[in-house]
């Protein structure tokens, strides 16, 4: 009979869930995401599962956009849980933009574990049409 043991983690074991007790991993993660091109905008879906929106937090500074989110996972407190081998990432996503956004009109949403964020154009850099007379 074969068994496999996890190293306990003495700190989060407590008396009543001590068996098998493991405590989760927190690491940040780099989340998948897209970038798309509008006439007047970039919009950027990033895809943060289990996080909520406010656990979410989005800064722009010097051009560079930095975004960081926690996923929450509620466990119904009559549950006492006898193990854990799951991760709960921290999602943080960095980048740079151009300087053609418009830094005061960034709008974002979370919507079924995707962040959408819209970055703006300034309107000196959107495309236009010039009529020949």
């Amino acid at each position: 009979m074969n068994t496999v043991t996890q190293e306990k983690d003495t700190a989060s074991c407590t008396a009543a869930n001590s068996t098998n007790c493991v405590a989760p991993t927190n690491r940040d993660v780099k989340p998948k995401y897209a970038v798309t091109e509008t006439e007047s905008a970039f919009e950027v879906s990033v895809e943060v599962p289990g996080a909520k929106r406010e656990s979410v937090e989005i800064g722009f500074d010097g051009g560079v956009l930095d975004i960081t989110a926690s996923r929450t996972d509620s466990i119904p407190e009559s549950w006492r849980p006898l193990g854990s081998v799951v991760s709960r990432p921290n999602y943080r996503l960095k980048f740079s933009v151009a300087d053609s956004i418009d830094a005061g009109k960034i709008s974002a949403l979370v919507e079924n574990g995707i962040l959408k964020l819209n970055l703006p154009l300034k309107e000196a850099v959107k495309p236009r049409s010039i009529s020949v007379n």
